[in-house]
């Protein structure tokens, strides 16, 4: 057969092999032989040692449209129903995972492909793992999720004080904690969907970080909730001053308006459109993980089944062999195929 497939290379070292390189290829392939039958998921078909090269090959079915973030930049930002359309695939493979009892743990549009047929693929697992419970906790230096795109409870309360001393040029050093630890759970692929979604609608990452340690903070959030509670406009309980806090954060950063009042900047893909406001500011994007949206309730919400196609909301249609048909004939997929005809044929196509 003349068919395509993918190769994802893995070096190994001769003088100091890395001892987590053959773990997290394992780790890899167990995950996606876990959905293996699932539309939003590549197919495994192999792994390879090549022994001239001293590396393994990860086999799998080749996507052709790219990812998501090339994308982007093609056609300068996605409509407000192309981002659904993205956000409702996305959702239906995190509940898969989730109820697989697996975490991604790096979300964002680079590690989102998408197929000629419209359907949105998600990769890459080198930083995902399995989760005992709905939370799990760690010490704060664990690799888990690309900066831009991770979640406020994934770094430790005394980073406002580093944020504060940044914002006020006094050069302080953030100084670790080696003892400190922090909980999370699924909530973060939830929060970095959201940014995903936001930064396909305006066309460039709207978290603008400072790098700190090998890592990003968002300077810019924490700066500003530790400037709320020393005004005294929050109180030091996060559970009562969360919807305030919400309400302040997304209009200062993102010109929204959560009672959906005329923002002072929005983009065009959000404007008047209430349901992808609802989505990502008060489900994806609630800065509380306790009340954050789970994809399985992002997935019930009425407008992602009549987008997504009810097929993909029954547990024992999980697996069925026809699914990734189903899906490409979806409103979503129609949507994404027109997308991919905007980006390579821009002077001739219109905006869906």
């Amino acid at each position: 057969d003349d068919e395509f497939l993918a190769c994802k290379e893995f070096g190994l070292e001769l003088d100091s092999p890395n001892p987590h390189l053959l773990s997290h290829t394992v780790d890899e392939i167990s995950i996606l032989k876990k959905v293996q039958g699932e539309p939003n998921f590549l197919t495994y078909h192999v792994l390879l040692y090549l022994a001239y090269s001293n590396s393994l090959w990860l086999v799998t079915e080749f996507v052709d449209c790219g990812d998501m973030a090339d994308l982007m930049n093609s056609v300068g930002g996605l409509t407000g129903k192309e981002v659904k359309a993205v956000t409702v695939q996305v959702s239906n493979g995190l509940q898969r995972l989730h109820s697989s009892g697996i975490l991604h743990a790096d979300i964002k549009p680079a590690n989102l492909l998408l197929s000629s047929a419209g359907i949105v693929k998600i990769i890459d697992f080198e930083l995902s793992f399995e989760l005992d419970s709905t939370s799990y906790s760690t010490r704060w230096a664990r690799q888990a999720g690309t900066a831009p795109y991770m979640a406020p409870e994934m770094f430790p309360d005394d980073i406002f004080d580093y944020a504060m001393a940044y914002n006020s040029d006094k050069g302080k050093e953030y100084i670790l904690d080696e003892g400190k630890s922090i909980t999370f759970g699924f909530g973060i692929d939830i929060w970095a969907l959201g940014i995903s979604m936001l930064e396909l609608l305006y066309g460039a990452n709207v978290m603008l970080g400072q790098i700190m340690r090998g890592t990003f903070i968002d300077a810019d959030f924490i700066y500003r909730s530790k400037i709320l509670l020393q005004t005294g406009e929050l109180s030091t309980d996060p559970k009562q001053n969360m919807a305030r806090f919400a309400d302040h954060y997304h209009q200062q950063r993102f010109g929204i308006n959560l009672a959906y009042k005329e923002p002072r900047r929005i983009s065009r893909g959000l404007k008047r459109d209430k349901q992808l406001v609802d989505l990502l500011f008060r489900r994806c994007l609630d800065i509380n993980p306790e009340t954050r949206a789970t994809a399985q309730q992002i997935c019930s919400l009425p407008f992602v089944v009549d987008i997504l196609g009810s097929r993909f909301n029954k547990d024992n249609d999980l697996c069925h062999p026809d699914t990734s048909l189903s899906l490409a004939a979806s409103k979503s997929a129609t949507t994404l195929r027109k997308l991919i005809n905007r980006a390579q044929n821009p002077s001739s196509c219109s905006p869906v």
